[in-house]
């Protein structure tokens, strides 16, 4: 087993938004309309190994759920220097471009998971995103 060469070297809750859904009827099917996710990453113009990416979580009131939310990361991360020189550069943005959000938006389940579980509806565990079909993409300031 090896560590891999992207590090997550810290992270922190932008905004947090969260309430219960008026309407929601507990009768009713839920779904996932309205649920949303964006990301925004942002290269260090000093280091073009280190990124600033934003992640977005947000379930809006267009279905059937008892939550809606908006929960906004930002994480900051950097690629190792000796890996990153065998590397070619389209390799690089595609792992950074991959990984960066996974990372992020497992930190977003938790955080969510966690917060919900306080709550009258009980816990919400955010689906599985395949991150490798996903496009950067705003918005990320509301």
């Amino acid at each position: 087993m090896g560590l891999s060469p992207l590090t997550l070297q810290s992270y922190i809750i932008e905004e947090f938004q969260f309430k219960l859904n008026k309407d929601y009827d507990a009768k009713e099917k839920e779904g996932l309309e309205g649920f949303d996710i964006f990301f925004l990453p942002e290269i260090n113009s000093k280091n073009k190994l280190k990124r600033r990416v934003t992640l977005s979580v947000v379930q809006t009131p267009q279905t059937n759920n008892l939550y809606e939310y908006k929960l906004r990361l930002v994480g900051i991360f950097e690629m190792q220097k000796e890996y990153a020189k065998e590397q070619k550069p389209a390799y690089l943005e595609q792992l950074m471009n991959v990984n960066c959000p996974a990372m992020l938006y497992a930190a977003a389940r938790e955080i969510i998971l966690q917060f919900t579980s306080r709550s009258p509806g009980g816990a919400v565990f955010l689906p599985s995103i395949n991150f490798a079909a996903f496009v950067k993409s705003g918005p990320t300031q509301e």
